[in-house]
């Protein structure tokens, strides 16, 4: 499965990353570093993208809307899947992305009374997509700290990864 066959963003996404380091560059530099400067707010958005154009699991997917819902998405499994890995028809998906984290990607801000499945989408630092892993709640729900957060390497050491895009590697 080649997760970046969409050429035309691939081309914009590297005009964006240019001209992000070049605003980060000049508001650093006219502030002596006193202001924080991230473009990376958009990161979200571009890991639900990347999910919805690849998860191939689903009849039909929806967003969320309001973006502050309890999940981000509601999918229906395509029947083989859902009674394979004992999952309702019908899912509550929440998505976390990260962008270039390098080592061990963690993932902040897990509710799991809110989603069914935990997506994790990974991107490279061209914004590009190198993973999308799907973690049923049951297996996200035991790693869980109580500042509730998970390291995505720890769930894929233990094989609780129900579908993947491709295999895991840590930057």
């Amino acid at each position: 499965m080649d997760l970046n066959e969409d050429f035309e963003l691939a081309s914009l996404l590297r005009e964006k990353r240019s001209l992000d380091l070049k605003i980060e560059r000049y508001i650093k530099e006219s502030t002596n570093n006193v202001i924080r400067f991230s473009a990376k707010k958009f990161v979200g958005d571009l890991g639900e993208y990347y999910f919805f154009k690849h998860a191939d699991i689903f009849k039909n997917i929806h967003q969320c809307a309001p973006s502050n819902s309890a999940c981000d998405l509601i999918g229906e499994l395509k029947d083989g899947f859902a009674q394979e890995h004992n999952l309702p028809p019908s899912v509550r998906i929440e998505v976390k992305t990260r962008y270039a984290q390098m080592g061990n990607n963690h993932l902040f801000g897990i509710n799991c009374e809110k989603f069914d499945l935990l997506a994790f989408v990974a991107l490279d630092e061209l914004f590009q997509c190198r993973y999308i892993g799907i973690l049923k709640v049951d297996d996200v729900l035991e790693k869980v700290d109580g500042q509730r957060r998970i390291r995505y390497s720890d769930l894929h050491k233990g094989k609780r990864v129900i579908w993947e895009s491709s295999e895991w590697t840590e930057l």
